[in-house]
């Protein structure tokens, strides 16, 4: 996790990020699914969310993790694995964004509207 992240080690991980919902999520809401769901189904497996990591850019990880409990139920920690999986989210945007082009192609009439389309679908 600290290499995804950027970090040279787990313990500067550990030191830099304190606050887990304010620095481990783009997303709040993100971190209000992932703990819903624990609380309701004691494990995840696959979930993907967005993470800033220590650059400020931002990975996609997918994670499969359970919750390990004390002994009146209450969640005390986590535990599983977590995977990069931004190229994967990427190689998909950008099929994405091809095949609307290509749908854009067979549909338009004019070249003026599909360089319209064209550069809407690029990156800003």
């Amino acid at each position: 996790m600290a290499h995804i992240l950027g970090f040279s080690s787990p313990e500067q991980l550990i030191r830099e990020r304190t606050d887990i919902a304010r620095q481990s999520y783009v997303d709040p809401a993100q971190r209000e699914e992932f703990k819903r769901l624990m609380e309701q189904q004691n494990k995840i497996s696959g979930f993907e969310y967005t993470i800033p990591r220590k650059d400020g850019s931002v990975a996609w990880v997918s994670e499969t993790t359970q919750a390990v409990r004390d002994a009146t139920g209450r969640i005390v920690y986590y535990e599983g694995i977590f995977i990069d999986i931004t190229e994967r989210r990427r190689t998909e945007s950008e099929r994405q964004s091809l095949l609307e082009i290509m749908q854009g192609v067979a549909s338009t009439e004019s070249l003026d509207e599909l360089l319209k389309l064209i550069v809407n679908r690029s990156p800003k």
